[in-house]
């Protein structure tokens, strides 16, 4: 057997033991400081969240930003016990450190939004204006009764360029669009003696891949509702790829092994309402958001699978968020120490298409530096 292919595929990857198929909803970009709260980000997203979320946000970017290096790390909550036990094993005993892992889910992920360039609110104070080049690599996989191993690893890479505006007295409402370029990679499922052959993680000679060019497109508006308990409403509704994110583009099929027509990444349709207080006690900037996102992109699933419910407070350079995903309860911390920000965040995510059928309890981390 590779030793590094084990290693490398399942542990970073991950091993799950179901019957049934995993139905995740899979997503090409995501936010350390969504998860925390509920995995809210379209009437509340800033910076890098808007470029996958809501481009009409781009309004509300507090001030221009360079972004540098913003590694995010994601991980399942058993991903790190599996690598170190088949790191650990012999090339005789990987199979059966393979085996052992039934029963586990694991799941990684690896994203930048490097090289990134924020400028909001030019042009009179009307104009918001966002570039970056987005990566992401993420990996699930489940291990069936059927000795067959369900797994997708997907690497999306590729520019995305953001234009907003603010509209009507008091700038009650903002629009935005965003342009996509993108590449993708992707694995395909196999079966479990391929994995004994040595078969079977390639992407490059058994992958799917495409080139996209599509756009996302949204709006915020300004309730006119009289402010109540201090609290100020906004609503806002946001579709993405709206094209229909199909991945036909010849031009950005660099692997010649890899066959073509990665699956599209499905149209969305996502809205939601979001409370805004200044203050409330001792924190600042308090906010309480409820989202259904994702339609159009839930594969079949519940739509309960599409509810989030998430809260932010800040107090001094922390920002503590918490909230409900899919049901999950959420918890995330941010610190902004200027030039560095660092965000935690745990939530659950559903795996199958009800929700309370099986959770993936997953933490993330992402290091900031900007300018």
């Amino acid at each position: 057997m590779r030793p590094f292919a084990c290693v490398f595929a399942l542990g970073v990857f991950g091993l799950t033991s179901s019957v049934h198929a995993y139905q995740p909803i899979t997503r090409p970009f995501e936010s350390v400081r969504g998860f925390g709260m509920g995995n809210v980000r379209y009437t509340t997203g800033l910076y890098e969240q808007n470029f996958h979320g809501n481009p009409a946000r781009a309004t509300q970017n507090p001030k221009w930003k360079i972004g540098l290096l913003d590694p995010m790390i994601e991980v399942s909550s058993s991903t790190v016990g599996v690598i170190g036990d088949i790191a650990a094993s012999s090339d005789n005993d990987q199979f059966g450190q393979i085996a052992d892992t039934a029963g586990r889910n694991n799941h990684g992920r690896f994203q930048l939004s490097f090289p990134s360039f924020f400028l909001p609110n030019v042009g009179g104070g009307k104009w918001s204006y966002a570039f970056g080049l987005l990566t992401s690599v993420q990996g699930d996989a489940a291990l069936l009764s059927t000795f067959n191993i369900e797994e997708k690893v997907q690497i999306d890479i590729g520019p995305a360029m953001t234009i907003a505006r603010k509209l009507l007295p008091d700038d009650a409402l903002s629009v935005g669009l965003t342009a996509h370029a993108k590449y993708r990679l992707q694995s395909q499922s196999f079966d479990i003696f391929d994995l004994i052959g040595g078969q079977g993680f390639s992407a490059t000679s058994s992958g799917l891949q495409g080139g996209l060019i599509d756009f996302d497109i949204g709006g915020t508006y300004k309730l006119p509702i009289p402010e109540l308990l201090g609290f100020n409403f906004e609503g806002a509704l946001a579709i993405n790829n709206l094209l229909g994110g199909k991945y036909k583009n010849s031009l950005f099929n660099f692997v010649s092994t890899a066959r073509t027509a990665a699956p599209p990444q499905p149209r969305s349709y996502n809205f939601g309402v979001v409370a805004k207080r200044e203050q409330l006690a001792v924190f600042t900037d308090f906010l309480v958001a409820l989202e259904f996102t994702d339609l159009g992109n839930n594969g079949g699933g519940s739509i309960f699978r599409t509810v989030h419910l998430g809260s932010e407070a800040r107090w001094k350079l922390l920002a503590v968020r918490t909230g409900f995903n899919q049901g999950y309860i959420t918890a995330g911390l941010g610190i902004d120490l200027k030039i560095l920000s660092i965000d935690f965040a745990t939530y659950g995510e559903e795996l199958g298409l009800n929700v309370g059928d099986r959770q993936d309890r997953r933490f993330a981390v992402r290091f900031a530096f900007a300018i």
